[in-house]
């Protein structure tokens, strides 16, 4: 590989590991040293969130998630956390999607369906990791909210290459009739 080369494989690959490392390094974390729940307390009684928000009660695998256990901004944390799962697993798949379209001739279904399932054995794996972490426990619902993360990950990134593909005039490899 030529410098030039080096430089184009890195700046496609380097964020595929930046992104892993962080999710790895966030399951590493036990609850406490995550938990945003005083930072939102204080936006909670700031907008009086309490009065406007009403009585929530469900189940989330072994977990009860409530309003009257955890106040108002235990039920903001519970969702800022599965929208983290989402967006966390939405960036891995866009990642590597980038990357390995760059690197390698395979189409954009061959590429999404290779991804995602990779994509979606580390979700697994990042869910079995929590079970050594303090404070932590793997649920498989979690590991469903990352799939959808994935699904959309792939939804993206094929939607923006598609459009950006057929902007420049390449609608051969985009997959789009030839006018």
């Amino acid at each position: 590989m030529r410098l030039g080369q080096t430089k184009r494989f890195n700046w496609h690959w380097i964020p595929c590991i930046a992104v892993v490392g962080v999710i790895f390094w966030l399951s590493s974390q036990p609850y406490e040293k995550q938990s945003i729940k005083s930072e939102l307390k204080v936006v909670v009684d700031k907008l009086q969130l309490d009065t406007r928000i009403p009585h929530i009660s469900f189940r989330f695998g072994d977990t009860m998630v409530d309003t009257s256990r955890g106040g108002t901004e235990g039920i903001l944390e519970f969702f800022l956390r599965k929208l983290a799962h989402f967006v966390e697993y939405l960036l891995l798949t866009v990642v590597f999607m980038r990357a390995v379209r760059y690197t390698s001739k395979w189409s954009l279904a061959k590429t999404g369906c290779w991804v995602a399932a990779g994509c979606i054995l580390y979700a697994v794996s990042d869910e079995m990791h929590q079970h050594f972490t303090q404070q932590r426990n793997p649920t498989w619902e979690d590991v469903l909210i990352d799939a959808m993360g994935v699904i959309a990950g792939w939804t993206l990134y094929s939607i923006v290459s598609r459009k950006s593909r057929k902007y420049r005039g390449d609608s051969k490899k985009a997959g789009l009739p030839v006018s």
